[in-house]
């Protein structure tokens, strides 16, 4: 009890500050040696003792990433495990003593299923899960041949008791997997299954507070602003973070976050990504970040990935992995660097405003050619804006037939269709399904634009983004 409320979690945190994965892996696997030697020191079994430091471990906040790590290890050791336990299995014995065999595997999987699925019942009152979690513990455990071989080797078990345990555990064992990927779809098709589902999804995600939320890996210059904006806006998020320190700050602050590397696919699960509507990489390795947008567009199709290029060569290579947007921090520093320069040198307001665009129209090149020539307006006051809108008419229609200016006040400059741009379209332009419009007016004439059409608004960010389409209200807001 001592060591797991207080010396692993200390020791696990001043590990966690170092920010080095290597000693992190290391420690976690020092602690489970030597917590499984002291055991046997003090007349517990090495596997008891072994169990009993995973226990510790995994009770901490750091428990997740532990796991993530020791991953392949344990994929190693199982392997070794099980072709030993099939190393000790006579084929003759089953054959011989079929029907025995056949009956314990039967009392076995039941009665398993049966006590494990109510005891999760009665910690979780779900159905579902509890069922699941009987199915998936319905095999003899890993500790079990522990525990026979040691009474076998001190001649509380005969042979023949042996044998056949041995030959039932690992029946159970080998039927596990069909039982385990097959009882989902089974209890789908019952009608009173699906219905709990339904509603324990919808409990587990009101009990998470995680869906429709924000991802944000890495709480770093770039991470902090972010976070502390969308803490300011009460804007659900969790961070990912593999920095010791970063992490008590998070907890200080009262930011939900997750300890962890954001490589890992456990720890991007353990954030509900597949629930999120948004990610946003801060990292500064481009193999990591390919990495992410890779494995999370594949999860969640979905989401909105923006991703932190430090080099303008990965700006393409992170688009075509599936980011929505990509934003180089040295890019954007250098156009607030150029700002803070003509103020000071006391420049007129209007030349200000021209150099900055000129610096964002030039920079933008970078990202999308074809939109960084364009210029499509500049509106007079910050209550007059752009929005992007989906359009998802089933039939294609001319603008003059939509007739939009009339019916809401609001106006269609531009066109995106296939890549290709049409700026200011006229009357007899077609709107496609699919066609992406850059609508601008007020508030309200915008929405009542989306509520007017089969439309959906998004945000493409540095496609182009909201500077290069609308006025350069960021860069106009204290300048002067």
């Amino acid at each position: 009890a001592i060591g797991a409320l207080a010396v692993v979690p200390r020791l696990l945190a001043y590990v966690s500050r170092t920010n080095s994965r290597e000693l992190f892996l290391l420690t976690a696997i020092s602690l489970c040696l030597v917590v499984a030697l002291v055991s046997q020191q003090l007349g517990v079994s090495l596997a008891l003792g072994a169990f009993l430091s995973g226990i510790m471990i995994s009770e901490r906040p750091y428990g997740h990433q532990v796991i993530a790590e020791i991953m392949p290890l344990r994929d190693l050791f199982a392997s070794l495990f099980f072709v030993a336990i099939g190393m000790l299995l006579n084929p003759l014995f089953i054959v011989s003593h079929w029907a025995e065999v056949s009956i314990l595997v039967l009392l076995l999987i039941l009665g398993k299923a049966l006590i494990a699925g109510a005891s999760a019942w009665i910690a979780t009152r779900s159905v579902w899960s509890s069922v699941l979690a009987g199915v998936a513990l319905a095999q003899v455990g890993e500790f079990s041949f522990v525990l026979a071989t040691l009474a076998h080797s001190g001649g509380l078990l005969s042979n023949s008791l042996y044998n056949l345990f041995l030959a039932g555990a690992v029946v159970t064992l080998a039927v596990s997997p069909a039982l385990i990927a097959g009882t989902p779809a089974l209890l789908a098709r019952l009608p009173l299954f699906r219905f709990a589902r339904r509603a324990e999804r919808a409990a587990v995600e009101e009990h998470r507070g995680l869906k429709d939320h924000l991802i944000l890996c890495g709480f770093g210059r770039m991470g902090r602003s972010i976070g502390l904006a969308l803490q300011s806006y009460r804007i659900p998020f969790v961070v990912i973070e593999l920095n010791g320190e970063v992490t008590e700050e998070l907890e200080a602050r009262g930011i939900r976050h997750i300890y962890g590397d954001a490589f890992n696919h456990l720890v991007l699960e353990k954030a509900n990504l597949r629930q999120a509507a948004c990610l946003v990489l801060t990292m500064p390795d481009p193999v990591i970040v390919l990495h992410v947008i890779t494995f999370a567009r594949g999860e969640n199709p979905e989401i909105r990935i923006i991703a932190r290029a430090s080099r303008s060569q990965d700006v393409d290579l992170f688009r075509a992995a599936g980011a929505d947007a990509v934003i180089q921090p040295e890019f954007e520093a250098s156009i607030e660097a150029t700002k803070m320069a003509l103020v000071s040198m006391q420049r007129p307001r209007d030349e200000i405003l021209r150099a900055l665009r000129e610096i964002r129209r030039r920079g933008y090149m970078i990202f999308r050619p074809q939109l960084a020539s364009e210029t499509f307006v500049e509106f007079p006051h910050e209550d007059y804006f752009g929005v992007w809108f989906s359009y998802q008419g089933a039939d294609a229609r001319k603008i003059e037939d939509l007739d939009v200016r009339k019916r809401t006040g609001a106006t269609i400059l531009a066109i995106r269709r296939g890549g290709a741009v049409i700026p200011h379209p006229d009357a007899s332009t077609a709107v496609q399904q699919g066609d992406e419009l850059y609508v601008a007016g007020d508030g309200q004439q915008l929405e009542k634009f989306e509520r007017s059409f089969p439309v959906s608004r998004f945000c493409p960010i540095s496609e182009g983004t909201s500077d290069e389409l609308s006025q350069e209200v960021n860069s106009d807001e204290q300048i002067g």
